[in-house]
């Protein structure tokens, strides 16, 4: 049994990482591209935001020129999880991801920190964790993995979904036709789409039931997990196309390998 778990979370983990090496790839494209924003004489420049001291007198030394190198530097670590060939490498570049991207966060907190960034970096340990486990054949050490990262992907769709049933603004549609008509986040087309009462209300109750509920395709077959996960891995897109939230979908589709192997797991301990 442990032999046949192992062996079957190798490819689910291999998957994760190509899912963490395509996020890191994009959020550090992201600052290379608009290293000069925050440079000495951007708009917004590092040196000048409210922190700690510490924080304050480190930023002050992150150079535009600093800042690329930095990021170039995780575009050659991401391509390092895509191509590692035997799991010590996978999880050296793993924990490099999550120490250089978490210290990116750290130095500049909530000023750059999106979900995207905090799932991603959740998933790294988790990652990290579940791949040191078939590294040395602890299948107790492989489900700590997967409870890190599938974990938070349950309670993140969970807690979205029923914080949004609380709401009577989601529940009449009307929250979702005002995002839609933002002039940052929404799009056009998009807004005409919602202006129909029927489609927003629609659109609206069948994301927040498919967030609040999705912790019980766990106990369904593999086929209900894998509709489910596919349904919000269509709703991550639909949000990357729509809000350009584009980092969103690999930072949570990284945690979908995980879903799966808890999936795997639970209907193992029921059967």
């Amino acid at each position: 049994m442990t032999a046949d778990l192992l062996s079957t979370a190798q490819p689910y983990l291999a998957a994760a990482r190509v899912a963490l090496a395509l996020w890191l790839m994009l959020a550090s494209a992201h600052w290379i591209v608009g290293a000069r924003v925050f440079g000495a004489a951007g708009l917004l420049p590092f040196a000048r935001m409210a922190g700690r001291r510490l924080h304050h007198r480190l930023r002050r030394r992150l150079t535009m020129r600093l800042l690329q190198l930095w990021m170039a530097a995780q575009v050659a670590i991401a391509v390092w999880l895509l191509f590692a060939a035997s799991p010590w490498l996978a999880v050296a570049g793993l924990i490099a991801a999550l120490v250089s991207h978490g210290s990116f966060i750290w130095l500049n907190g909530e000023y750059v920190a999106t979900g995207a960034d905090k799932m991603g970096l959740i998933v790294l340990a988790g990652t990290a964790i579940a791949t040191s486990a078939i590294a040395i054949g602890d299948t107790a050490l492989l489900l700590a993995g997967c409870l890190v990262s599938g974990g938070q992907l349950l309670i993140c769709y969970m807690v979205a979904g029923w914080s949004k049933l609380r709401q009577p603004a989601w529940r009449s549609g009307a929250e979702l036709a005002g995002v839609m008509a933002h002039a940052l986040w929404g799009a056009p087309w998009a807004a005409r789409l919602v202006r129909w009462r029927g489609v927003a209300l629609g659109a609206s109750w069948a994301l927040m039931l498919g967030e609040a509920l999705f912790p019980l395709a766990l106990f369904g077959g593999e086929p209900w997990l894998i509709a489910a996960l596919a349904a919000m891995f269509g709703f991550h897109i639909a949000t990357a196309i729509v809000m350009r939230l584009t980092q969103f979908p690999w930072a949570f589709v990284a945690a979908y390998p995980s879903v799966l192997l808890l999936g795997h797991l639970v209907r193992g301990a029921l059967s």
